[in-house]
């Protein structure tokens, strides 16, 4: 909002967060690079790109007869779990999630352009859409991998309190401990990957 940050490390959804706060200024977009032996031994040059994790721009939950009076009515319960497995329906679910608007390409105002920013430049989600998915869930293989330590890390390079060399040094043995953590818990042999 303030437009004091040249780079941002999101997901597609920030897009419907920038309209929604009424940003007024050009955005574009870049897709993560393909990364080789140079960045990481366990690299194999896949275009990643279009990867994403498995959380939702919305989530419904249900609240236990518990910590909820209104759930111990008769019927209550089987009731909200009934109406969740209809809208939990690939069809049903494909529309709420089209109509929340949230993801590409399901933005409001969605064009030839892609996008409803009139400007954003959503060239490069456009082209990376259209690609095969290529992820693996492996955010949660070591503890606080994700949204502690790679935000931390790459806080203290973007305000100054680390060098380039150190956080590329950080990132690195914080990938390798991930790495390690996740063929340990599930017995892989990383060695041909090498």
């Amino acid at each position: 909002m303030g437009q004091k940050e040249a780079m941002l490390y999101e997901g597609s959804y920030k897009a419907r967060e920038m309209q929604d706060a009424g940003i007024k200024f050009p955005v574009g977009t870049f897709n993560f690079p393909k990364l080789t032996k140079k960045e990481s031994p366990y690299a194999t040059g896949a275009n990643t790109a279009n990867a994403y994790a498995g959380t939702g721009g919305f989530q419904y939950a249900m609240s236990t007869p518990q910590s909820n009076k209104s759930l111990r009515e008769k019927g209550k319960q089987q009731a909200v779990l009934d109406w969740m497995r209809y809208f939990g329906t690939p069809k049903n679910l494909q529309r709420l999630t089209a109509e929340q608007g949230t993801y590409v390409p399901t933005w409001p105002g969605t064009s030839a352009k892609l996008g409803g920013l009139g400007n954003f430049d959503s060239g490069a989600l456009a082209a990376q859409v259209k690609l095969p998915e290529r992820s693996i869930g492996v955010q949660t293989a070591t503890a606080n991998l994700g949204w502690v330590d790679m935000q931390r890390i790459f806080g203290l390079y973007l305000s100054g309190n680390i060098t380039l060399d150190q956080a590329k040094k950080q990132v690195q043995t914080t990938l390798d401990r991930a790495a390690a953590d996740f063929a340990r818990k599930n017995n892989v042999d990383l060695s041909k990957y090498k």
